[in-house]
Parts: C-alpha cells; structure tokens; sequence
C-alpha cells in the first residue's frame, strides 16, 4: 500500500488536534503551529500533501505555500480558508499554484475526498515521473548502443571482406589455411558480440517470467554455451553447487548475470600464465541465491573498477566482447531484485558475488 503523508499548518492547536483527530487512521499526520516550524518538518519529513490555514500570524498561507511551490513543485498544496477571502483564494492559485481550497467550516466527507483525490494525483505525477526517467534512460542507451554496434560490428565485417580479397589472389596453400583461420576467428567474435546484442536486447524487453530453478542443470547449459569462445580452452572450470531446496525466480535473466560475469572471465584471461582457472560457486536455499565467481585472469586494475558496469566499458583491448557483459548482468539483476558486486581488490584473484532473491 503506497504511505500517505500530510503536513497540516494552523497556528490554533484545536484545530490541529481536531484535524489529527478525525483523519489519524487514514494519513500519517504531520503539524505544525507556523510556516517556519512547517518548513523544519519539510526538511527531514517525506511529505507529499501540505494543508495550510491562510489566516495565520506573520507568514500567511498563501506565503508559506508559494515557498513550497519554489522548492518542493512536487507537493501537492491545499489551502483552507473563509469564503470572504476572494483575494486569497486568487493568490493562492496564482502564487502559490495550489491543488484546490476548502473553505471554513469544512465537512470530514468532503475534505477526506479532496485528499484522496490529492494523494491519488501525487502518486501518478510520481508514477509518471519515474517512467519519464527510466524512458530517459532507455533512449540514452539505446543512443549509445546504436553508435557502439555500429562501430563494432564494422570492424570484424571490414576484416572479413579484406581477408576475403586476399584469399582470391593467394596460391600459397598454406598461407590460405593462414587466411582461413583469421576468417574464422574473426567470424567468431561477430558471432559472440551478436550474441551479447541479443542478450541485451532480451533483457531490455523481456517480462519477469517465474520458473524453478535447478542451478545445476542451468549452469551446464551455460558452461557448453562457452565451448566456442576463443579462449575456452585456455581455462580450467570448477563449478560447486550446493542446492537444498526449491527456488523460483526469472531464469532467463539469472543466466544472463552469470553469463555476463563467466564472459569477463573468459575475455581477461592472463595468457602469460599456464594455469588460468575460474570457479564457480553456488549455494541456494528457499530465501535467495548467492553466487560467488572467482578467476586468476589479469585482474581489474584499481582505476577503471567503478566503470566496470558501464555499457560497452572494456577494460582493454583483449577484450574479444562487446563490453556488455557485466552490463547486462547488473541490468538483469536490478529487474529480479538482485545485485552484482565487485569484491576488495585481490592480487592474484577477481571475485564477483551475484545475489539473487527467491520470489515466491
């Protein structure tokens, strides 16, 4: 249920109490005896509706409510006052763009509908805020992901043609075997970065879809997914998995996360070592998922670690992904409730920790 907060500003306690008195059990009633006192609360109080009487000493409340006006747009503004007071109820329309006025006396029934209609506006301008944002957020990176699948996407397709032109005036048979495997190497990075554009593209439209969950059944599925990464055979996997109990979440965008992390591990592999590892732990229970991956690749260098999440971001140019790997395993993640972390700096080790909510 969405929380109704209220500040009511009256200089006469009986109205105060009165007023706390018959609306206690439906909003969560803040007072105040004067606009300054009314304006301390706004500052440490969440209040969406304030409710001002205009006749009050010093500051009125057509004067109280144009400084909330300037400050705090958001607040939804209603003034109380006397039918004679024409002048007033202008100002406060003009000045201090209130929602509506009441007028003295007021009746509990119409007064309470007038709320109502005041927090049901509050909570849709909110609404509506929060869309405009995540649309905003959604047309920047779809602006940045068009720029950036263009630009790479043309430089394996320009490879590919010139290799091609080379192949056709090259007899060296072994030179053409030369030619073929450069082919095919660049081919296979088009096909994972494809693959990373598609991930993205799944888990920007996709709807939460609750399935059951088996970790082991799922991270197999992962792990063949990777047999054609160029570096697959450069690393030694060691998955634990420790599953107890029944766990339902959305399946596809776990496998993204977990994608997303496995994917930064094989694109940094140190090739100077000898024993390049990656381990993958899981332990599940009815609550939540936690999921710990840990490689001896060539590490996040301190400065670039709190990009590490940002779309299209590589650290180097080793990288054979799009640089949305670790991207798209925190977008999936938000969309479950869950997080990724990157652990304290380790010389010999990177450790992700995923975790992941059961949603029941």
């Amino acid at each position: 249920m969405e929380e109704k907060v209220l500040l009511y500003v009256d200089d006469e306690e009986k109205n105060l109490s009165s007023f706390k008195a018959v609306f206690r059990k439906d909003y969560k009633i803040f007072v105040a005896k004067s606009a300054s006192e009314g304006l301390e609360i706004l500052k440490t109080t969440n209040v969406q509706i304030v409710v001002s009487d205009q006749r009050m000493p010093n500051v009125t409340g057509v004067e109280f409510l144009e400084k909330i006006a300037d400050n705090s747009p958001e607040i939804i503004r209603i003034i109380i006052t006397g039918f004679s007071d024409y002048e007033a109820i202008i100002d406060s329309i003009n000045k201090a763009k209130v929602y509506k006025y009441i007028p003295k006396p007021w009746k509990k029934e119409d007064f309470k509908e007038l709320l109502d209609k005041a927090f049901e506006l509050y909570h849709l301008r909110e609404k509506n805020n929060q869309l405009t944002q995540s649309l905003e957020k959604v047309n920047k990176e779809l602006d940045q992901f068009i720029y950036s699948a263009a630009h790479d996407l043309r430089a394996p397709i320009s490879s590919i043609k010139g290799l091609i032109l080379l192949s056709k005036v090259e007899e060296d048979i072994e030179q053409l075997k030369l030619l073929n495997e450069k082919k095919e190497l660049s081919i296979r990075r088009l096909e994972f970065f494809i693959s990373e554009i598609y991930q993205y593209a799944k888990n920007l439209r996709a709807n939460i879809d609750l399935d059951e969950v088996d970790f082991t059944e799922m991270l197999q599925e992962l792990i063949d997914g990777f047999s054609d990464h160029l570096n697959y055979e450069l690393i030694k996997l060691d998955v634990v998995i420790e599953q107890n109990a029944k766990f339902v979440s959305d399946k596809d965008r776990i496998m993204a996360a977990i994608h997303g992390v496995l994917s930064n591990a094989y694109n940094y592999v140190d090739k100077e070592k000898n024993n390049n590892e990656v381990k993958v732990e899981v332990i599940v229970d009815a609550l939540g998922a936690v999921i710990k991956v840990t490689d001896n690749g060539i590490g996040v260098p301190e400065e670039i670690r709190t990009r590490i999440f940002e779309m299209f971001f590589r650290g180097t140019n080793q990288s054979t992904g799009a640089g949305l790997g670790l991207f798209i395993a925190k977008e999936s993640l938000e969309k479950i409730n869950g997080k990724i972390v990157l652990c304290e700096p380790n010389r010999a080790y990177t450790v992700f920790e995923i975790y992941v909510p059961a949603i029941v």
